[in-house]
């Protein structure tokens, strides 16, 4: 599974007016965990490979305008997991992320620590209040999150942003569901293939009966079903 950030995203902190941000390129691939409730998809995405881009004179304004050159916020996330409700399309994901905001090469500020839940629902807290919506079928959804955002121990920064303070972060992404393969084959249904790997997955829709059909191949009875698994379960996601 793949999340994409896109478009219309929105960062706020205290009073002061929001921030406009694309966030499109970012993202990552999600690790689908174990989960005993069948409804739920439990997600969970690497800090290591997951990519936020950064605010900056390119992709955010303020006040219409945008941010002054050299002004830059970085983002790094820290954890990234939770789940999506196959029934109704919920999404509840657990955020950390740091933020390291610079102007130029020489003025560098101390790490702000951003942990939140992000949710599709509705949030409100006592500055701020926003509204996402669930998984749509052509794969978007709407984010939101309320955080409250603790001293850094800069005097600077810490007076500038009235810290501790609320933050809002609402933000638009699009979710893709794959089982991926290093070949693929369409000639009859869909064969995903992973040579090196030595294993293959065959997705075929019937023709007569209203069904999809998973055959896998690999080194081991436990790999195959394993694939044959995390296909279903997938599969299952678009139902």
């Amino acid at each position: 599974m793949q999340l994409k950030s896109l478009d219309g995203c929105r960062l706020a902190i205290g009073k002061y007016p929001s921030f406009s941000y694309n966030a499109y390129g970012g993202g990552g691939e999600a690790e689908l965990l174990p989960n005993q409730k069948s409804n739920l998809l439990h997600i969970s995405f690497s800090s290591k490979t997951f990519s936020i881009p950064p605010l900056t004179s390119k992709s955010t304004k303020f006040l219409s305008l945008p941010l002054p050159p050299g002004f830059k916020i970085e983002m790094y996330m820290e954890q990234l997991e939770g789940t999506i409700d196959k029934n109704s399309g919920e999404v509840l994901l657990r955020f950390e992320s740091k933020f390291l905001f610079s102007i130029g090469a020489m003025l560098k500020f101390p790490k702000l620590i951003v942990k939140t839940l992000l949710t599709s629902g509705k949030v409100k807290g006592k500055l701020h209040e926003g509204e996402g919506y669930v998984l749509q079928n052509n794969g978007t959804i709407k984010l939101v999150g309320i955080s409250m955002i603790p001293k850094t121990g800069n005097k600077i920064l810490d007076i500038f942003l009235g810290l501790p303070n609320e933050a809002l972060a609402d933000g638009y992404a699009l979710l893709e569901q794959e089982v991926g393969g290093d070949s693929r084959d369409k000639s009859d249904g869909l064969r995903l293939a992973w040579p090196n790997e030595g294993c293959w997955l065959h997705i075929r829709p019937s023709g007569t009966e209203p069904v999809v059909r998973l055959i896998a191949e690999s080194s081991t009875r436990q790999k195959a079903q394993q694939l044959v698994d995390r296909a279903a379960s997938l599969l299952d996601g678009f139902s």
